[in-house]
């Protein structure tokens, strides 16, 4: 067979193929087009917290290894806003109120969130 396989719009098309080799092409191309999607999905949600916007939260369908991901990534999200709103609460409550001693509460957080959220706490304690 001297076919080649090309691409158009995320879709494989294999011409002058005839029985399974048309059958595989047929079928690959509703996987290509979901994980495509899956993509462009976890895709929009990341570049939107590089903007930092936290709005966005993956909605789509996802099974599998997919699925883990979006929970991660809606996770991370979810997490950010959190400590996002908690640290800004703080740090207005003591720059422009003049509050003392508020703490930063935010479950859950580990690495650097932990470090930056214990460093709010010391810093808004250390001020009384």
């Amino acid at each position: 067979m001297d076919s080649a396989m090309t691409c158009h719009s995320n879709k494989a098309h294999v011409p002058d193929v005839e029985g399974e080799w048309k059958d595989l092409t047929v079928n690959v191309n509703p996987m290509c087009e979901s994980l495509t999607t899956q993509v462009r999905s976890i895709g929009s949600v990341t570049t939107a917290v590089a903007k930092g916007d936290l709005n966005k939260m993956i909605e789509m369908e996802a099974e599998g290894e997919m699925a883990v991901l979006k929970d991660t990534v809606n996770s991370m999200v979810w997490q950010l806003t959190v400590f996002t709103n908690d640290v800004t609460r703080v740090a207005r409550e003591f720059g422009t109120q003049g509050i003392l001693g508020g703490q930063a509460r935010v479950d859950g957080v580990e690495g650097v969130w932990k470090d930056i959220t214990t460093n709010v706490n010391v810093d808004t304690s250390a001020a009384r």
